[in-house]
C-alpha cells in the first residue's frame, strides 16, 4: 500500500527541514509513501526552504505545491489530497508537536480493509498543556459524542488518517482549523466512526508559534452543530448542480475570460454532469432584442441597449454630459431587461458565476443575493473590483458582502484589493492551463518551425499574443526590438475588434519608422493552436500594463518557454522566478531587450523544473476540482451540501 502524508505549512520555515526529514526517516515496512508539502502563501521564507526539499529522500517521493495567498489549514490540506495518489492520506503539520515515529501504530489497523479512517488520540494527561486548551479540546470531543452518537475522543487531532477512495465522496470544503471539525462530522454522519490509537504529544505555545486560538474552539462548537443539522454531506454527483454563468462578454465575440469560462464548464459538463446557461452582455452587438443562440450545446443569451452605440462617442461631440445621459439610459434598459429574463428563466439555476463589469452582471448579482443563490464572483483585470460596475457599487457590493459569495482572484494583487474593499471569502488562484496542451517537450522545435515556414534554424523567435488593444503594451516589444541584433524575429499576434483597427495600423507604422518592417511579423485573429507558437519561440514577451494575470503567460511557462514580462507586483512576479524561467522588467525598451537577451541563455533544466511545477499547481485538473468545491456542491434546492 502507499501512504501520502500531507504538510500543510504556514510561515514554519525553522522547523519544515526537521519534520520531513523525521517522516521520510520512519520505518514503514510494506508501505510506499510519498511526502506533499503545501505552502499556503507563506511569507518568512518557507516557500524557498520548501522548493529545497523537492524530489526524493530516504525512499519517498517530496511534491511540492503552493497556494496563491494564505487561505488556511483546511485549503492547505484539501490542496494536498488533490495531488495525493496514496491509498491512504495522513496529515502532519510542521509543528513538530506530534511524533512521526506513532506512524506504524497509525497505519496497522489498515490491514483490515473495513477500516476507512484512524486517529491519532493525544493523551493531554501526560502533555504540559494549558488547562484551558485542554478544557477546550473536551468539551470539543464531548459535543461530537452527544450530537453524533459515537464516541470519538479527540476530534482535533492532526493525525487523521483516511483511505483516498473515503476522502473522494465527503466533498470537505472548510478553510480554516474547523476543517478538522468537518471531517470528523462527515464521517460520522456517514456512519465511519474512526478508529483510535494514542499518540505522543508535545504542545507549543504561542511564543513558539501555536496559531490556533480560542475563537477556533468556539467556532468548532458552533460547525458541530452546523453539520449536525446539514444536508448529509455527499461528493458533487452528476447533474447535481445548475449555474448560471454571467459575462460582460461571450463567443464568438472575443474576451478571455469568456473563452476560458466557456471551456470550464464543458469541462465540468463532462466530467460531473454540471449543467449550465449564459446570460452575457456585449461591447459591439446592439440591438433592442435579447440575441439567443447555441453554443457548442450551451443556451447563451445577449442583452446589449443599443444606447451604447453613443456611449463612446469622442471629440467632445456631443457633450461629455449627454453621453453620460447616454450611459445612464443604457443602463436602465440593460438593467430592466435583465431582471425580466432573470424573473422569466432564472428560476431553475442554483448559483450564479459572475465575471465582468457591465450593468448586466450587476443586476444579476444583485438578484442572486435577494433570491439566495449562491454568488461566484470573478475579477480578471487590474481595473475591476468585486462590486463593479461602478454605478451598482452600493448595491452590489452589500449584496456579495451579506450573502454567502465567493470572490475568485486570479492573482495575489487582485485578491489583495478584494481583501482591502472588506470582502472576506476569496479564493486565490491562477487561470486554468490545459495539461493535454501545454507541457515541456523539446523535441516538438524543430516541427514547429518547419511546419511555421517563416523562420530560419538561426532566428530567435520572441511571440507576442494577446488582443489589439493599448493596455496589451504592444508597442514595448516592437521599441524593444531596436535594441536586439538583427537575427532575433517578433511575431505579434492576437484577435482585433473593428474599433481597435487603427492600432494595428499605428504599429505596423512604427516598425516601418524605425527601420523593424522585415523582422517584426503581424498576425490578426484568434489564435486556435497557441501551443503551436509557444514551441517556435526562443522566448514568450508579455509587455501587458493592464492584465489582472494573462492565461498566454502561464502557458507558455508550462511548455518550458522563457518569458520576459513587464513588472507587475503580485502578478507577474509571481510566476516568473528571475533567473529560472524568464524575467520581468521595467517598461522600458532597453531594460526589455536586456532580459530578453538573458531569457535567450537560461538553461533548460530550471524551465522544465519550473514548468512541472506550475502545471501541478495551474492544471485544469487542479483548478476544476476546487471549482467543482465551491459550486459543484448547489444541490437542486439551492443548498450546499453540509457546508
Amino acid at each position: 500500500m502507499k501512504l501520502s502524508v500531507i504538510i500543510p505549512v504556514f510561515n514554519e520555515r525553522d522547523t519544515l527541514s526537521a519534520v520531513v526529514e523525521r517522516v521520510a526517516r520512519v520505518a514503514l515496512p510494506g508501505w510506499e509513501r510519498e511526502i506533499i508539502i503545501v505552502n499556503d502563501g507563506s511569507t518568512d521564507g518557507t516557500r524557498e526552504a520548501a522548493d529545497a526539499l523537492a524530489g526524493e529522500r530516504g525512499g519517498a517521493e517530496i511534491v511540492v505545491a503552493h497556494a496563491d495567498c494564505n487561505r488556511g489549514k483546511g485549503a492547505a490540506v484539501r490542496l494536498g489530497y488533490r495531488r495525493a495518489t496514496g491509498d491512504v492520506c495522513l496529515v502532519q503539520d510542521a509543528d513538530l508537536e506530534l511524533f512521526p515515529e506513532d506512524y506504524p501504530a497509525l497505519l496497522e489497523p489498515f490491514s483490515d480493509p473495513a477500516v476507512e479512517a484512524v486517529y491519532g488520540r493525544r493523551d493531554f494527561r501526560a502533555a504540559e498543556m494549558p488547562a484551558l486548551w485542554r478544557l477546550g479540546n473536551q468539551m470539543i470531543s464531548l459535543t461530537a459524542t452527544l450530537l453524533y452518537g459515537a464516541r470519538v475522543s479527540d476530534v482535533e487531532t492532526c493525525y487523521k488518517a483516511v483511505r483516498r477512495g473515503t476522502l473522494e465522496t465527503l466533498a470537505v470544503g472548510a478553510h480554516g482549523f474547523e476543517f478538522e471539525v468537518e471531517m470528523t462530522a462527515k464521517l460520522l454522519r456517514r456512519g465511519i466512526r474512526p478508529r483510535e490509537v494514542p499518540v505522543r504529544y508535545a504542545p507549543r505555545t504561542r511564543k513558539q508559534g501555536k496559531k490556533i486560538r480560542m475563537s477556533d474552539g468556539i467556532k468548532a462548537l458552533w460547525y458541530l452543530l452546523r453539520y449536525r443539522v446539514a444536508v448529509q454531506a455527499r461528493a458533487p454527483q452528476p447533474g447535481a448542480a445548475r449555474v448560471l454563468v454571467v459575462s460582460s462578454k461571450y463567443p464568438p465575440e472575443y474576451a478571455g475570460s469568456g473563452l476560458r469560462m466557456h471551456r470550464l464548464y464543458a469541462r465540468l459538463k463532462a466530467q460531473y454532469g454540471i449543467e449550465t446557461a449564459v446570460l452575457a452582455s456585449s461591447a459591439f452587438e446592439w440591438s433592442w432584442r435579447t440575441r439567443r443562440y447555441v453554443l457548442d450545446g450551451v443556451r447563451v443569451a445577449k442583452i446589449s441597449s443599443p444606447f451604447k452605440r453613443w456611449v463612446g462617442w469622442r471629440e467632445g461631440r456631443p457633450p461629455r454630459w449627454i453621453r453620460r445621459w447616454w450611459y445612464a439610459l443604457s443602463g436602465l434598459d440593460e438593467c430592466a431587461r435583465t431582471a425580466l429574463w432573470l424573473v422569466r428563466f432564472g428560476r431553475r439555476w442554483r448559483a450564479v458565476h459572475v465575471l465582468g463589469s457591465s450593468w448586466v452582471c450587476g443586476t444579476a448579482v444583485i438578484w442572486a443575493g435577494l433570491t439566495g443563490r449562491t454568488i461566484v464572483r470573478e475579477v480578471v483585470t487590474m481595473d475591476s473590483r468585486p462590486d463593479d460596475p461602478a454605478g451598482m457599487r452600493w448595491l452590489v457590493g452589500p449584496v456579495l458582502k451579506r450573502t454567502r459569495s465567493l470572490i475568485v482572484a486570479i492573482s495575489p494583487r487582485l485578491a489583495e484589493r478584494a481583501a482591502a474593499l472588506g470582502f472576506r471569502r476569496i479564493w486565490c488562484r491562477p487561470n486554468p492551463v490545459d495539461e493535454r496542451r501545454f507541457y515541456v517537450d523539446w523535441t516538438l522545435r524543430e516541427a514547429a518551425r518547419a511546419s511555421d515556414g517563416r523562420f530560419g534554424a538561426e532566428d530567435i523567435v520572441l511571440v507576442e499574443m494577446s488582443k489589439y488593444i493599448r493596455g496589451k503594451n504592444k508597442a514595448l516589444a516592437i521599441r524593444a526590438m531596436r535594441h536586439l541584433p538583427d537575427r532575433f524575429r517578433l511575431l505579434v499576434s492576437g484577435p482585433v475588434d473593428d474599433p481597435d483597427r487603427p492600432l494595428i495600423d499605428d504599429l505596423k507604422g512604427l516598425a516601418e519608422e524605425l527601420g523593424l518592417g522585415s523582422r517584426v511579423l503581424f498576425e490578426e485573429g484568434f489564435v486556435e493552436r497557441p501551443e503551436a507558437y509557444y514551441r517556435l519561440a526562443d522566448v514568450f514577451v508579455f509587455p501587458s500594463v493592464h492584465d489582472g494575470l494573462g492565461t498566454p503567460l502561464l502557458e507558455a511557462l508550462c511548455c518550458g518557454v522563457p518569458v520576459v514580462a513587464s513588472r507587475l507586483p503580485g502578478i507577474t512576479d509571481r510566476w516568473i522566478h528571475s533567473g529560472v524561467n524568464g524575467y520581468t522588467a521595467d517598461p522600458a525598451p532597453d531594460a526589455f531587450a536586456r532580459c530578453i537577451r538573458a531569457a535567450v541563455e537560461l538553461p533548460r533544466q530550471g524551465r522544465e523544473a519550473a514548468a512541472k511545477a506550475l502545471l501541478a499547481e495551474a492544471g485544469c485538473r487542479t483548478i476544476d476540482a476546487e471549482y467543482v468545491m465551491h459550486v459543484g456542491g448547489v444541490t437542486a434546492d439551492g443548498r450546499r451540501d453540509g457546508r
